[in-house]
């Protein structure tokens, strides 16, 4: 009996090394080329300030999915927190935002890169009876400040400034 076990257990190291998982082999990244990179400066962590220089807000903004999209959680003072997604779509070459904040409807802005500031704007007026278009713009400041400016429209063509936040890295 004994000399009948040793063939079979000559094959238990080769059907154990075949139960065993298999190393995946890496795949390379995916959303490296500029145009993905056209938002990291924005990435960090942040106080927010408005234009008087009084702190509103905290920031933190990352790189995900492989480096394929950029995740805001936003921590106002007062107000509802937001978060937005943004990523650079391959098939029309634009970055897209989804902004969500609390229990307000979600904003979709489209856009791109305009004399070296992300520029996205809704694609037409909003839900309810004011019916604007919202545009941001997010520029680079001395001393490394993004400068994030969000404007509304009425009719798509003359815009009226509604928020303006300087974002400061945390030290």
């Amino acid at each position: 009996m004994r000399y009948q076990l040793l063939p079979l257990l000559a094959l238990l190291p080769a059907t154990l090394a075949a139960q065993q998982p298999q190393p995946q082999p890496k795949m390379p990244p995916t959303c490296t080329t500029p145009n993905h990179a056209a938002f990291d400066y924005w990435v960090g962590e942040w106080v927010v300030a408005d234009t008087a220089g009084k702190d509103i807000a905290e920031s933190s903004i990352t790189k995900l999915a492989d480096g394929c999209a950029v995740l805001e959680v936003w921590r106002p003072k007062q107000g509802p927190p937001g978060t937005s997604l943004n990523w650079f779509e391959t098939t029309d070459k634009q970055w897209h935002q989804v902004w969500v904040a609390g229990a307000t409807p979600s904003v979709t802005f489209i856009g791109n890169v305009v004399d070296g500031a992300m520029v996205m704007t809704t694609a037409g007026p909003g839900p309810g009876p004011q019916g604007r278009w919202a545009r941001g713009r997010w520029l680079i400041r001395p001393g490394g400040v993004v400068r994030q400016i969000f404007e509304n429209s009425t009719d798509g063509k003359s815009w009226s400034v509604g928020f303006v936040g300087d974002y400061r890295r945390k030290h």
